[in-house]
């Protein structure tokens, strides 16, 4: 049984092909004799099973795959073409457009079987059980970002294979050299292989079964294996194992999170001299080396002076985190050793909870019960990666509750771009087998307040002269981004960046749409709500971030910094009405809006980071006073 060949394959030189064929073979740790298998069919384009296995099909059985002939194990590989390799945003218009794709994906999913037509949401929907990430995105260095992730769906001859503990074959994703190797680059993105391996003796008429997740045996995998393969019996090389580990996955409590100690300062012994010595710098003209274009065009103050070379500043402004505080020397710059903990929402997490329950003086509680470690201005977030136990547990109690179940998958640590917002538990799950990067899931604010039919999301900045003692300000007049096309829901639109991204920005500038406060407060009252209130809120949620950050980073007097904070406000039809949520803290953030409607914006923000004698200027609301103070209605 041959396999369809993918379009645009072309024979490997021989010195490339080989060094990344072994490569790929040391790294499954598989002998090394497979290599030269895999080469040769790389090298003659041999793609499918051949003679060596077949299909077999009987009525009201699903297809099973079944071994011709005798087969050792680790002796040879077989090729096989994947089915789809496509973004998540690209999907669903594909489906609608291309008939050939459309029923390729229906018959990899069993959907063909079914009566009658079947619809593009029902593919679009359970296309993510059974796809699973693909290659890294790399950097284009032409684009310089990193592109959006691509799902793989393997050929429907690879997912009929049961799944079973106790699998004779195992399946791998070809390694992005060997897919660039072999299928080239081809608009829409390249074709991309699995490659299929017995590891256990295949005897004539053997049915063939793999394990979906192969590695350590653990109730984290457990709760996995249930969320993805779900109850499809056909799914299943052995049903019964489907039941015994639906019982080990209701049966056990997931293990109870660990919290992280808030700490009072952290000292970077390397640090230690420009450190004190930053305590008697106080030149009389500043000289500011910066990169930002803003800075750069809007400065204008006269106690500050732009300068072009780095060894002639005493200030460093830059867009992105230095490597060293040590070879700054005596300079000021506008960022904080270990802020870590505030702009990676991995850490944030972890302080979030940590402050939380010393605040609240509560003891351990019980083990999937992380959500209620947080405050009321931050949706329930989990760390995907090593909290998917605790994860399935609230995903469950919401939709047992007929609560929303919509979650937003992002990048835990600064610098991602990939995300996914769905309410299927499986296709989060799916997100941990990409293994080059590690996850947080949180609850998506649904539905949130609208502007002209658009999501918005508020952009607050804080700029933070001290950290301990705390001394920051927000800026006043914080603005909203606003989507670019109508929010809803529908599985269309489901992956559209434009619907539902305003408060997870994937460019250093935002190009959208953007509203004043004013507009903001406006729909709030419309809402029934009082700005003031949501307002109040807002400013005691970030204050009760940044001085717990405070107490994590400790005293760094050559520091300052501005951060910006992402608030989505719900619809007053959510559960919880409308508490603004804090979604975000982001180091370095967009300033191009605040200094387009304020043209001394720049000049606003220098005053308040380096001229400590100076007044504050009246676009900054304290933090640090007992009694912060409060906007008037607008």
């Amino acid at each position: 049984m041959e396999g369809p060949r993918p379009e645009g394959l072309r024979p490997l030189r021989a010195d490339r092909a080989e060094a990344a064929v072994r490569e790929f073979v040391d790294q499954l740790e598989l002998p090394d004799r497979l290599s030269l298998a895999l080469l040769r069919k790389l090298r003659s384009s041999d793609f499918g099973y051949g003679d060596d296995f077949e299909i077999k099909r009987e009525e009201n059985q699903p297809p099973a795959i079944i071994c011709s002939k005798e087969v050792t194990p680790f002796e040879d590989v077989w090729l096989l073409p994947h089915a789809a390799n496509i973004t998540r945003s690209a999907l669903y218009m594909k489906l609608e457009e291309d008939t050939v794709f459309r029923e390729q994906c229906a018959k990899c999913m069993r959907l063909d079987e079914e009566a009658g037509p079947v619809s593009t949401d029902r593919i679009f929907n359970e296309f993510w059980r059974w796809a699973s990430p693909g290659p890294l995105g790399l950097v284009d260095p032409e684009e310089s970002r990193i592109r959006e992730m691509h799902w793989v769906l393997e050929s429907p001859e690879t997912l009929w294979i049961p799944h079973a503990d106790d699998g004779n074959v195992a399946v791998w994703t070809l390694s992005q050299d060997l897919v660039s190797l072999v299928a080239g680059n081809k608009p829409g993105g390249p074709h991309t292989v699995s490659m299929l391996c017995a590891i256990y003796p295949l005897k004539s008429g053997q049915k063939l079964k793999r394990d979906y997740l192969p590695g350590k045996r653990s109730l984290q995998r457990v709760a996995r294996l249930v969320t993805l393969i779900g109850e499809d019996a056909k799914r299943w090389a052995h049903p019964s194992e489907h039941d015994g580990l639906v019982q080990v996955f209701r049966c056990s409590s997931p293990p109870s999170i660990p919290l992280l100690e808030c700490r009072q300062e952290q000292v970077d012994h390397n640090d230690a001299r420009p450190r004190l010595a930053m305590t008697e710098f106080a030149p009389e003209i500043k000289k500011v080396f910066t990169d930002h274009p803003v800075i750069e065009d809007g400065l204008e103050h006269q106690a500050f002076e732009l300068v072009d070379k780095f060894v002639d500043s005493n200030i460093l402004f830059v867009r992105h985190p230095v490597t060293s505080f040590y070879d700054l020397g005596l300079r000021m710059i506008n960022q904080f050793p270990h802020e870590g903990s505030l702009v990676s929402r991995r850490l944030a997490l972890q302080m979030i909870r940590s402050m939380s329950v010393a605040r609240n003086g509560d003891g351990p509680n019980p083990a999937g019960e992380a959500s209620s470690r947080q405050p009321w201005w931050y949706p329930p977030t989990f760390i995907l990666n090593t909290e998917v136990n605790q994860f399935l547990v609230a995903h469950k109690k919401q939709q047992e509750t007929n609560e929303d179940s919509h979650w937003l998958v992002k990048p835990a640590d600064p610098g991602g771009v990939n995300w996914c917002l769905t309410s299927d538990a499986g296709t989060i799950v799916r997100l941990m087998e990409d293994h080059g990067c590690s996850w947080i899931v949180q609850k998506y604010v649904h539905p949130p307040l609208l502007l002209f039919g658009r999501k918005c999301s508020l952009v607050v900045l804080v700029v933070v002269q001290s950290m301990e003692p705390l001394c920051a300000y927000i800026y006043r007049n914080f603005y909203a981004r606003v989507g670019s096309k109508q929010y809803n829901l529908k599985p269309k639109d489901i992956a559209d960046p434009g619907v539902h991204l305003t408060d997870m920005v994937q460019v250093e500038e935002w190009k959208g749409a953007t509203a004043s406060k004013e507009e903001v407060s406006k729909a709030v009252e419309q809402a029934g709500e009082q700005w003031d209130s949501i307002h109040d809120k807002i400013v005691s949620a970030i204050k009760e971030i940044i001085k717990t950050a405070g107490k994590q980073i400790g005293r760094w007097p050559r520091s300052r910094a501005v951060y910006s904070v992402d608030v989505v406000v719900p619809d007053r039809t959510c559960p919880g009405g409308m508490q603004p949520q804090l979604v975000g803290v982001n180091f370095s953030p967009d300033l191009s809006v605040a200094q387009r409607h304020n043209p001394s914006f720049c000049n606003e923000l220098f005053q308040t980071l380096f001229l400590e004698d100076s007044p504050v200027p009246n676009s900054m609301i304290p933090l640090h006073d007992e009694t912060p103070s409060v906007e008037s209605h607008p």
